[in-house]
């Protein structure tokens, strides 16, 4: 089984700066860390690979590969091979970084357009998971977005563990609310603002995970120390295919017309007089602060 986990190098909090002129997040500068929801995505992945580490393939069979093995790929700057190399401690196999200054600026659809390249230069793939969304833009739009490009399935708000049953050669053992059923698909669980809902999806097939799926484990000194000495292939524009007009700003349909600070200040304001004096200034003050 062949999974490929997509996942994004986002600056940290307290290192995060904008440039004034495009409205982008620099990222050359900041220290960049794994956003969060993709921790949840690889462990999915390396569960989903433990469980299925029995399922015998025949071509007579199976449409899944006959290797069980997890390949990861992340858009960004060269510093983004840190990451990287923390997918590859936690038990991916081969790591991919799609860097190239004609990248930049990249909205969704253009970084989706990048993402669905690789996984199309890769080769033959049973499964792509994804997180929900990215701590920074928060858009969660990405893996919707790899989908339709690609032309498989998609299922989002992946999360919970769900009622799959014991692990049998049919249904094979839970995996965050993931599944493999039988050869070719998979019961998933799905995290709604009104409970849970139970979905059966043919592979292959892309996953949004929450962070409601499972707990990410914390991988073993040895494998870091081993991590440190993996390749990183790094693949450009040119390399997976793609024009200047499909990426960065330029493939871009959606650009940020305003970008600011939040002010964190607070303040106390006391108002008196009749309740129409008081109702007349606190909507005087409303507008000249922009609030209405």
């Amino acid at each position: 089984m062949h999974i490929i986990v997509c996942i994004k190098a986002i600056p940290r909090q307290d290192s995060l700066q904008f440039d004034p002129v495009t409205h982008n997040i620099i990222r050359t500068s900041a220290e960049l860390v794994l956003n969060q929801p993709d921790r949840h995505a690889l462990e999915a992945a390396v569960r989903l690979r433990e469980a299925s580490s029995y399922v015998k393939c025949t071509s007579e069979d199976a449409s899944l590969t006959a290797d069980n093995h997890i390949s990861v790929i992340t858009m960004g700057p060269s510093q983004a091979s840190a990451v990287l190399r923390q997918a590859l401690a936690l038990g991916c196999e081969e790591a991919y970084l799609l860097s190239d200054r004609a990248f930049a600026g990249a909205d969704t659809l253009a970084t989706a357009r990048v993402l669905a390249a690789a996984i199309q230069k890769l080769g033959a793939y049973d499964l792509v998971i994804c997180g929900s969304h990215s701590l920074d833009a928060d858009t969660g739009q990405v893996p919707v977005q790899v989908a339709e490009i690609l032309g498989v399935p998609q299922v989002t708000s992946v999360g919970g563990e769900g009622n799959h049953g014991p692990p049998s050669e049919a249904s094979l053992a839970r995996s965050g609310g993931i599944a493999l059923t039988g050869v070719d698909h998979l019961r998933i669980t799905r995290a709604l603002d009104c409970g849970h809902q139970e979905v059966t999806a043919s592979l292959p097939a892309v996953l949004a995970v929450t962070e409601q799926a499972n707990q990410p484990r914390y991988p073993h000194a040895l494998a870091i120390m081993r991590s440190a000495r993996k390749t990183v292939t790094t693949w450009s524009c040119a390399d997976l295919g793609l024009s200047l007009a499909e990426v960065g700003a330029a493939g871009s349909p959606t650009q940020v017309s305003r970008l600011f600070s939040s002010d964190a200040k607070r303040s106390t304001t006391v108002y008196s007089g009749t309740i129409a004096e008081q109702t007349a200034s606190l909507l005087r003050d409303l507008k000249m602060r922009g609030a209405l």
